[in-house]
């Protein structure tokens, strides 16, 4: 079959691209498996980068990494071999990530399958790009400094080796204009650009940028607070959950003070020239914020933080915004208990889920082989 790989960049309509493609039921194609319509997880978790990026995957949750790592691949590998359709869709903006996953182990394993296989990364500008990495860092990662070398893009670094591996003629690169997307929609646009049939009646997109105030709460709650849930199984859930919470704080925009983003565009300019040659002397440059807008350090966005923690108030069950944190560390306790609040909700959709599937379960038994499957071992020999 043909193969086509997807890998974002973050930011591009990633999210609107996995839901409409990864929901449709098409002769067309099948879409890979993963926990959700986004595989960057199940890609971090089969082909891991480093040790690191495995034990960064592992953290995440309470489950043994090489055993997360052989039931995944065992899914897609059943997946692969079961399909009759002459196409299998990848979509996981983890795929431009170095430090989290491995080119080099996702074409071996997807090489025996594979008649051809074809990799399409949307090109986003490095100062809006940036701004969303940062954002999205602090959302899936924990604590992040505000550093332009840890987030600004390494174009060259990444889609060259993808060049390497799968041949120049199958790495497909595309500038993210919004006023140059087909019908202005990115799901038509990348069928189109694919040769993939367009789904029907796609779920409609949303829009996932956290405001600058919501963008500094979360910045206080990983730097001060607990940080990003870890080592249990519905760790993912509960971060979910939290940073669905902080959406409700409307506000700005984030935007990088010029002060901080003109030495990365020097010192980085050899990547952007490469990858603009790439695409045929595509423009990325961007006009850059006046003079004294923006965020040029980490305490401009600590400040914002306190000074509209009020709105937490509306996190907290109140109808209206309440009080300002008298410092950094209040504020962050504060946030914690949200977090804690946001956990044990989650907890209970997650057990009413639970209960649905096993009354499910018990409605289908049909014998004493079945009941004995729903049974823990410890009480089937009682």
């Amino acid at each position: 079959m043909k193969i086509i790989l997807h890998g974002g960049m973050h930011k591009t309509g990633s999210s609107a691209i996995q839901n409409a493609f990864g929901a449709a039921d098409d002769p067309a194609y099948d879409y890979g498996t993963g926990n959700s319509h986004n595989l960057s997880w199940a890609f971090k978790t089969m082909f891991p980068a480093s040790d690191k990026a495995a034990a960064a995957v592992a953290r995440r949750t309470n489950f043994d990494f090489e055993d997360l790592q052989a039931r995944m691949l065992a899914r897609n590998t059943d997946a692969l071999v079961k399909s009759t359709k002459p196409t299998m869709l990848y979509s996981a903006e983890a795929m431009f990530s170095q430090r989290a996953v491995d080119p080099a182990a996702i074409k071996a394993f997807l090489e025996p399958f594979a008649s051809q296989i074809d990799v399409y990364f949307y090109i986003r500008p490095p100062v809006s790009l940036v701004q969303s990495a940062f954002q999205q860092r602090l959302k899936s990662s924990g604590r992040t400094p505000l550093s332009m070398d840890s987030i600004w893009p390494r174009y060259h670094q990444v889609l060259n080796n993808y060049k390497v591996l799968f041949g120049a003629d199958h790495v497909h690169l595309r500038p993210y204009i919004r006023a140059n997307l087909k019908d202005g929609d990115i799901v038509a646009d990348f069928a189109d650009w694919t040769g993939l049939p367009r789904p029907i009646n796609p779920p409609k997109r949303n829009n996932e940028t956290l405001s600058l105030e919501a963008t500094a709460m979360l910045f206080v709650q990983r730097k001060f607070g607990d940080g990003l849930p870890l080592g249990f199984g519905s760790a993912l859930r509960m971060n979910q959950a939290f940073i669905a919470a902080l959406h409700e704080i409307k506000g700005r925009r984030l935007i990088f003070a010029a002060s901080l983003l003109e030495p990365a565009l020097q010192k980085y300019r050899g990547q952007t020239v490469w990858v603009q040659r790439q695409m045929g002397g595509v423009d990325l440059s961007e006009k850059l914020p006046a003079e004294g807008e923006g965020i040029s350090c980490e305490d401009d966005l600590i400040q914002i933080a306190l000074e509209h923690s009020a709105q937490l108030g509306l996190l907290e069950g109140h109808d209206k915004p309440t009080h300002k944190s008298p410092d950094v560390q209040a504020l962050a306790d504060r946030l914690d208990q949200i977090r804690t609040r946001c956990y044990e909700e989650t907890q209970k959709v997650l057990d009413a889920e639970r209960r649905g599937r096993l009354l499910t379960e018990l409605r289908n038994i049909k014998g004493l082989g079945d009941l004995k499957k729903l049974v823990p071992g410890r009480l089937r020999k009682k």
